[in-house]
């Protein structure tokens, strides 16, 4: 059974892997090394973040890990950069966590009720 401080601690660490690929894909545009992004928050978490969300909130998290993973994959196959789509890619994963505007709000909010 999932506790208040379970999810906070999810939410709170889901919160921080978006950040860090938003922060990441900026790097990346100004030319700094780049290796995979982080997703092992998402991918542990998600089922128990999907009650608290709701399911509007849920899916637009799950878009922006998405658009990751289609980062990730390049990065994988080292095409990223000869593929010539590095940035749609970034700008992509940019876009994606400022649509989910409010489910990052709400996982704020989950962060903090622990």
């Amino acid at each position: 059974m999932a506790t208040d401080a379970n999810i906070g601690a999810a939410a709170y660490l889901v919160r921080a892997e978006v950040q860090n690929a938003v922060e990441a894909a900026e790097f990346i545009r100004q030319g700094e090394p780049f290796t995979f992004l982080p997703v092992d928050a998402w991918q542990q978490t998600r089922l128990l973040l999907a009650d608290p969300l709701g399911l509007d909130d849920w899916k637009m998290l799950a878009t922006i890990y998405a658009r990751v993973h289609a980062y990730n994959w390049r990065v994988q196959a080292g095409v990223l950069e000869s593929s010539g789509q590095k940035d749609r890619v970034l700008d992509s994963v940019t876009e994606a966590a400022t649509q989910a505007g409010p489910a990052l709000q709400m996982l704020e909010r989950l962060a903090q009720d622990v």
